[in-house]
């Protein structure tokens, strides 16, 4: 036996001697700084020990487990407790961490068994008392209580009514019980059409009832965000928008339990919303007080809407011609080619732009229109792409011009649409005249010379 243990095991022994309880002879050691899953009789008792030589060692407690003796922490040990039984005293010792949310408890709770202890029981359920007195969640030392009876239901079943002392700096924990949610419609990043029920399975702890539930639609910007409006939306029997009637926004909306199914539902008709993406989560309370969020899930509505088609619809489009004020341009230089696109005033009078990466935007010499073009830009980030610039709402490609004068037709498909001719417009290169005589502009020169270097 190494060092550390024999030092360890007679920790044990003594402790043992003080509290006039058995030998410790046949207790169980784990202390090789690795994770234990225990769902067997132990007949004796168990010590888990962190911070040797092996690091910290961490202990799951689980279905079928029994301890027929003390259950001890040490060092920096962990002990995670989910089910089973312990016969005799729970001891969290040095800084190890121990964390209750089900099983059963013969004797007393120890947090600390020395007043340099920094140890942490959390326990996990819900009507908590202390000396017989309802007591809120939250953490409390030994200046709240050094010692006491400690009751309540544990989240995953089983009573406390065990007496429980703190010494040193160490804390007891008494958290909610955690309300699981499993929500079916709508599965995450499912697309909503027309008219369907939001469906949520609830599950509260053992021995309770979900009391309310009430779902909450977002959009999807993030998950703090104000609730979407519903411009249309009007109360039922199975679902209010609001207290007062009136559609002001989906949040919090009272959800109906199904006892056939045993699920939460809501009739949702997802025309009341614009298409777009959303986020989806559920809120709920028990009968024991215990309130719960599930996760939000993501999810897109895609309703058919026929002013959106109509604008959707490159036959709707037109381009803007963005050149500079002068049609023409030296020859041989690089030219942007700018241009908008946006839908037509008769369709809408507010002339939107239009964001199309399905577009292809051709240039070719006006002479000869059945030549192929010079150069055909697609979207993307290449030498001769078209790039959209959403803030200035205006399209981009460069075009190297011929050295020669010419003149160009700009010509702007869509890809998406049998590569539809949307609208085209035209400029020309030509050379430009000198503005001086070349004897002239020389005698300039050597008046410039004179003025600033004397000669």
């Amino acid at each position: 036996m190494s060092t550390a243990r024999t030092i360890i095991y007679a920790a044990v022994a003594a402790w043992f001697c003080v509290f006039g309880l058995s030998s410790a002879s046949g207790y169980v050691f784990f202390d090789d700084g690795g994770v234990h899953e225990i769902d067997y009789t132990i007949d004796d008792g168990v010590v888990v020990i962190g911070d040797n030589d092996n690091g910290s060692t961490t202990a799951y407690f689980l279905p079928g487990s029994s301890v027929e003796g003390i259950l001890w922490s040490m060092g920096t040990s962990r002990i995670v407790m989910s089910d089973g039984s312990i016969a005799s005293t729970l001891l969290a010792s040095d800084n190890s961490v121990v964390t209750v949310s089900g099983g059963t408890f013969g004797h007393e709770f120890w947090l600390g068994d020395r007043d340099d202890c920094s140890s942490t029981v959390a326990v996990t359920g819900t009507d908590f008392k202390i000396n017989g007195e309802p007591v809120d969640y939250g953490l409390y030392t030994a200046a709240d209580y050094p010692g006491g009876q400690l009751s309540g239901n544990l989240q995953k079943g089983g009573e406390l009514d065990n007496t429980f002392v703190i010494r040193g700096d160490s804390r007891l924990i008494l958290a909610p019980a955690p309300i699981k949610f499993s929500t079916i419609t709508p599965a995450e990043d499912e697309i909503i059409e027309a008219a369907v029920y939001l469906l949520a399975e609830i599950e509260a702890l053992e021995g309770a009832q979900i009391e309310d539930a009430t779902f909450t639609i977002r959009s999807k910007h993030d998950e703090n965000g104000e609730p979407v409006s519903l411009a249309d939306a009007s109360a039922t029997d199975s679902q209010t928008y609001s207290d007062d009637g009136e559609s002001d926004g989906f949040g919090d909306v009272p959800a109906t339990y199904n006892e056939n199914y045993d699920e939460w539902e809501l009739d949702f008709d997802s025309a009341e919303l614009p298409n777009g993406h959303y986020i989806f989560f559920v809120s709920a309370v028990d009968t024991y007080g215990n309130e719960g969020v599930s996760k939000a899930v993501p999810f897109k509505i895609e309703n058919e809407n026929e002013d959106e088609d109509k604008l959707a619809n490159p036959e709707n489009w037109e381009v803007v011609e963005l050149l500079p004020p002068s049609p023409r341009y030296n020859p041989g230089r690089t030219l942007p080619v700018r241009f908008a696109l946006q839908v037509k005033e008769d369709v809408d009078a507010e002339t939107p732009f239009v964001y199309s990466e399905h577009l292809e935007v051709r240039i070719r010499l006006k002479a000869g229109e059945n030549k192929n073009p010079l150069q055909s830009s697609f979207f993307g980030r290449g030498r001769t792409a078209y790039r959209i610039n959403e803030q200035k709402e205006y399209y981009v490609t460069n075009f190297r011009t011929l050295l020669i004068p010419a003149e160009y037709i700009v010509e702007v498909r869509c890809t998406a649409k049998n590569d539809l001719v949307l609208d085209s417009f035209e400029f020309e290169t030509e050379r430009r005249r000198l503005m001086f005589h070349p004897r002239g502009l020389m005698r300039r020169i050597q008046n410039l010379l004179q003025g600033h270097f004397g000669f």
